[in-house]
């Protein structure tokens, strides 16, 4: 430690006049030595220089590290997509799709797509820090200017990582909820486009079985009911009834009771379906059969309708 010559007093590193008595020394050494402290933290305040420039975290960074979630859940779009259509084209976008998963799954277990890009270069340049303040406090550790330097560039450095902490954080949770937004969206248009198709499809195939049931050819209508259309659907209970009521018209009661008790009864409007074959087949002078078929209709939607039925054999 240099001290003053007149007075004893510890003489200023970054300085060469004494803060006590006033000596100033002005010797070579003095004017090296105040060189040296500067160049080194100059370093030191380089490295703090060089982590500021480093570009902040964005919402896309935050997005960027949910990728392989998003790259996931478009391949299985994508292959709903391509399941609809039959477009090779589509086929080869969800094989895309599906490869872009497979490497961005691979670099998140690799730890390569985190929030923050610039983490390996400040890592790299913390390690230079703390380097040069290994050194600055080993060669000039005890002097006071040193320290206050020091201090204020290390609370420069914590502010300053804070921010960038603070920003990760911040675009972590953007890109979170711009994902899901994203994602939201996707399903609601695959889920539009899906529907479409179903109900351009169910169309044609309702289409299909009104140009049978045209023809009188309720039996085909019923095959093509079996094999092309979900029983489920809300427009089905329409189809149902066309061909319960074309059989009835083609005096073929026992193909009407048939489909109803296989296909109808117990979906919506099985009890009007019913009584139109009851009514049909008494008309026809058929009771014994149209007793049968109400002993039958034991899964009507509501138990009601049974005794209604039987009302109408009186």
């Amino acid at each position: 430690m240099a001290t003053c010559p007149k007075c004893g007093d510890e003489m200023p590193h970054l300085s060469k006049i004494c803060p006590r008595c006033g000596y100033a020394d002005t010797s070579a050494d003095a004017y090296e030595g105040a060189d040296s402290i500067s160049l080194q933290l100059s370093d030191v305040e380089e490295c703090l220089n060089q982590i500021r420039d480093i570009p902040m975290p964005s919402i896309f960074d935050g997005m960027r590290n949910f990728a392989f979630i998003g790259y996931i859940i478009g391949t299985l779009l994508c292959f709903a997509l391509a399941a609809i259509s039959e477009n090779i084209v589509v086929w080869a976008i969800t094989a895309l799709m599906l490869l872009m998963a497979i490497v961005s799954i691979v670099r998140k277990l690799k730890g390569k797509s985190g929030v923050d890009r610039g983490k390996d270069q400040i890592t790299q340049i913390m390690t230079q820090y703390d380097s040069a303040k290994r050194r600055l406090e080993t060669s000039y550790g005890k002097s006071r200017e040193v320290k206050s330097a020091m201090a204020e560039i290390e609370s420069r450095l914590n502010a300053t990582m804070s921010r960038r902490r603070a920003v990760t954080r911040r675009s972590f949770f953007l890109g979170l909820v711009l994902m899901c937004v994203i994602v939201f969206a996707a399903f609601s248009i695959v889920g539009m486009i899906t529907k479409s198709a179903v109900d351009k499809a169910f169309v044609e195939e309702t289409q299909d079985i009104s140009i049978l049931l045209d023809r009188g050819d309720y039996k085909g209508a019923v095959q093509s009911y079996v094999m092309n259309v979900a029983e489920d659907d809300p427009a089905a209970g329409h189809v149902r009834g066309q061909i319960v009521k074309t059989a009835l018209m083609a005096g073929d009661y026992d193909a009407a009771s048939e489909f109803f008790l296989a296909s109808c009864m117990g979906r919506t409007g099985d009890y009007d379906q019913a009584r139109a074959i009851v009514a049909g087949r008494i008309a026809a002078g058929e009771e014994v059969p149209a007793r049968e078929f109400v002993s039958k209709c034991t899964g009507l939607r509501y138990k009601s309708d049974k005794k209604k039925l039987e009302q109408l054999l009186k």
